[in-house]
């Protein structure tokens, strides 16, 4: 692995940072730890560490903001915890999604990013109007099979959903994840995302 230089953050910082170290480990020696995974956990885990650094690469190459980025990169953030059999929390920090988000010192804006990805899915259903996921089930309401009992956004949620400010980058990387397709992780994009942390970490 190449040594990354950048600026250490400030020991304000540096339980964030402790916590954003242990994440990242999940993503550059997942595949020197297949003896701590069943062959099913391994391969999910390979497909959406890979998948978290094409979007990120598609991310970068489209020249969208550092905040972007890393929202992109942790995207699925939480199939990677719930699949992974160590650790990433330290002291009192909630082993989950928000926990994780919380403890790294990301943005509200960044998480909030990554917070919609699935009434991102929720407003494209609607939208599409038909689609394999769903189903009429009455009114103006469709079963969406994402979660159990999920139901396609209303006119209502959805008219609240694009007044946010980020509600375009909702929609991208909600497509982008449906959409980028590829193997393996794109070279140096890990050091990337360090960098970039290194600067927003707080």
């Amino acid at each position: 692995m190449n040594v990354v230089e950048m600026t250490a953050p400030k020991s304000s910082r540096l339980e964030s940072w402790a916590i954003f170290e242990r994440v990242m480990a999940q993503y550059e020696v997942y595949n020197s730890r297949t003896h701590l995974y069943s062959i099913e956990d391994m391969n999910s885990i390979m497909k959406l560490v890979d998948h978290s650094g094409q979007m990120a690469h598609r991310v970068l190459m489209d020249k969208h903001d550092e905040e972007v980025i890393l929202a992109a990169f942790f995207y699925n953030i939480r199939g990677i915890i719930t699949r992974s059999k160590l650790s990433v929390c330290l002291r009192n920090i909630a082993c989950s999604k928000q926990g994780v988000l919380s403890g790294m010192g990301l943005s509200m804006r960044v998480s909030n990013m990554i917070d919609s990805k699935h009434e991102a899915g929720r407003y494209m259903e609607l939208k599409k109007g038909c689609g394999r996921k769903r189903k009429p089930c009455g009114g103006d309401l469709w079963v969406y099979r994402e979660k159990p009992g999920d139901v396609v956004m209303t006119r209502a949620e959805a008219d609240r959903f694009e007044s946010h400010t980020d509600f375009p980058v909702y929609l991208m990387l909600r497509e982008l994840d449906d959409g980028v397709d590829g193997d393996g992780m794109p070279s140096g994009i890990l050091s990337h995302v360090r960098r970039i942390a290194a600067r927003h970490i707080r």
